[in-house]
């Protein structure tokens, strides 16, 4: 067995509106290597699933492969710096950011993102989401 493609030379690319020519379904994404020039289309590689849920797995999936140790070693220097605590109160963590006063409800369900002044819907949106979760 012999590696497909190395994860370390590549980046994850999604097409816009879903557009696979010659797809059988839309939930497409793409292995492209990340030379600033692709000189043929065999060197783009290609993958189709059958829902949506599992092009994101699918993705996570890779990310994970590829920045799964960057990801572990920062977790590592993390826990150095806060201790053990870490795992039972992660609300000194925020300390080292800068406040966030500015911050909106934004709903991505339809084609066009919109921000959300209703908390009523925001509220509805949130246990939609949570729903499609538990269910899918």
């Amino acid at each position: 067995m012999h590696p497909f493609v190395d994860l370390q030379s590549c980046d994850i690319y999604v097409p816009v509106e879903g557009n696979c020519i010659g797809a059988p379904t839309k939930f497409c994404f793409c292995l492209k290597p990340k030379r600033s020039i692709v000189k043929t289309r065999s060197d783009l590689k290609w993958f189709c699933c059958e829902s949506e849920k599992q092009r994101l797995c699918w993705k996570v999936a890779l990310r994970l492969a590829k920045y799964g140790k960057k990801l572990r070693e920062n977790y590592r220097q993390l826990k150095l710096r806060y201790g053990d605590s870490i795992e039972t109160n992660e609300s000194h963590l925020l300390l080292d950011y800068t406040k966030m006063t500015a911050r909106v409800a934004m709903d991505f369900t339809g084609r066009f993102s919109r921000v959300v002044s209703n908390p009523q819907e925001v509220r509805a949106i949130a246990a939609a989401e949570a729903r499609d979760w538990k269910v899918s």
